[in-house]
């Protein structure tokens, strides 16, 4: 039985809705929609990989801490397409919920099946651990999001793990100074998204950025920064690495050295990560601030 990682990283944007009311039951329940997500989904076995734009809504209801979840456009990388296998959209009913210590709503639950209308062999989710994090920016609701999913579909054992943040990107070299989050030219899906994941056995982590951009004239790419040193003390996250190379879609890309990589993680307040990059001579210095 083959093995992938399915990796789905969640944007969280101005579009992104929250009400409140009370239903028929006189229960408090709020409903929560986001858009423009960002999937990436990786097989272990053959490292093959494929992207797709999702959405996901939630309802809470706080009389019951439970959780109606759906989710649109989960794929999955499949031998022999491009495209991978595209699953319609998934509906979970009435997932129990609780607050953790740090604020997050946290669903956890094992040998679970989504209502999927149209298909009978429908994948089982034998993990579900799903966690968000009410959050405003001014009159903006910005949550934060993280999840783990262990799945078998189709003869497949899959893991979904993932959350992302977003913010502002600063590269400058001199008095040349690009931001790409403020870059009219670019559509919002071409937007940098920033994601962190983080082995705590080996205290290594890879950092994901996808829509990398650092240059005004650099094309919009993926790129992982593998095995970067973490430790970790009172709840943050310290990154430190001398120098790296890349991965550009799964491949080294040593056009653009990587190096005086430092940075903090905080799940309560976000990332602020600073490298240095080096590209035909020229030492670009990277900065961003962002939140889930």
């Amino acid at each position: 039985m083959r093995k992938h990682i399915i990796k789905l990283f969640f944007i969280a944007i101005a579009a992104a809705s929250l009400t409140s009311c009370k239903n028929d039951t006189s229960d408090l329940v709020s409903d929560q929609t986001l858009g423009h997500c960002l999937s990436v989904a990786k097989d272990v076995t053959t490292h093959a990989q494929c992207t797709s734009r999702m959405s996901f809504s939630a309802q809470y209801n706080y009389s019951n801490n439970t959780v109606d979840l759906a989710m649109t456009g989960v794929v999955i990388p499949q031998a022999g397409s491009t495209t991978g296998l595209r699953f319609p959209k998934m509906s979970f009913s009435s997932l129990p919920w609780n607050y953790n210590e740090s604020g997050w709503k946290v669903v956890e639950i094992e040998n679970v099946k989504p209502e999927i209308t149209g298909i009978t062999a429908v994948p089982e989710f034998k993990k579900l651990k799903f966690m968000l994090l009410d959050a405003f920016n001014g009159n903006t609701y910005e949550p934060g999001i993280m999840y783990k999913f262990e799945i078998e579909a189709d003869g497949t054992d899959a893991e979904l793990v993932g959350c992302c943040m977003t913010g502002k990107t600063v590269s400058s070299a001199g008095e040349t100074v690009y931001v790409p989050e403020e870059d009219t030219s670019l559509a919002e899906d071409k937007r940098p998204i920033y994601w962190v994941d983080f082995n705590f056995k080996t205290s290594k982590a890879d950092i994901y950025i996808f829509n990398a951009k650092f240059l005004n004239r650099m094309p919009s790419l993926n790129m992982t920064f593998e095995n970067v040193d973490f430790t970790m003390s009172n709840g943050e996250v310290t990154l430190s690495c001398d120098s790296l190379t890349p991965n550009c879609e799964g491949v080294p890309f040593p056009s653009f050295p990587i190096s005086k990589l430092k940075g903090t993680v905080n799940y309560s307040e976000g990332m602020k990560l600073e490298f240095h990059c080096d590209y035909r001579g020229t030492d670009y210095t990277v900065k961003f601030e962002g939140k889930y």
